[in-house]
């Protein structure tokens, strides 16, 4: 189910640049704090080569209540390192995106950060250490853009 729900919803700037990193032949993790009933099934779906995520605790199937991991901040960092070691990756040739400023400790780890859409910490961070920042769109809003464009472009008239 999550895929057949969230897929469809990824950004197609990041589409891009999981294709553009594949074609590389560069390794994909996701990372993320969401759980991992959710980041297993997607990762899978994007063609991840590995993930990261939050494990919320269960018994028989039903959840406690409590987290044994919360894929955050340093826990992040922790296992972007643990992946690297694993697979034998130079950190400094790797690349990490974020939108939260939350991620600073992972962002710092790799030689190529990039801010997604950054909220307001993140994008303070990435303005004083010079990181970059994207903004992606989401599929209706490229739509509604290109429509806006369309009609732009379609009301000018020639010069006499």
């Amino acid at each position: 189910m999550v895929p057949e729900v969230v897929v469809p919803r990824i950004y197609p700037q990041a589409q891009a640049l999981i294709h553009h990193h594949r074609r590389k032949r560069r390794l994909i993790f996701l990372i993320s704090s969401a759980p991992r009933e959710i980041v297993d099934p997607l990762a899978s779906a994007i063609g991840a080569d590995g993930q990261a995520s939050t494990v919320a605790d269960s018994v028989d199937g039903v959840y406690t209540g409590t987290i044994s991991v919360f894929m955050h901040g340093k826990t992040k960092a922790d296992a972007v390192r643990e992946l690297a070691e694993r697979h034998n990756l130079d950190l400094q040739a790797s690349y990490a995106y974020s939108d939260s400023g939350g991620d600073e400790p992972m962002l710092e780890m790799v030689g190529h950060p990039y801010c997604v859409n950054p909220d307001r910490r993140l994008r303070k961070v990435a303005a004083e250490r010079g990181w970059q920042s994207l903004r992606f769109r989401s599929h209706r809003e490229v739509r509604r853009l290109t429509g806006r464009m369309l009609r732009r472009t379609t009301s000018l008239r020639p010069e006499p």
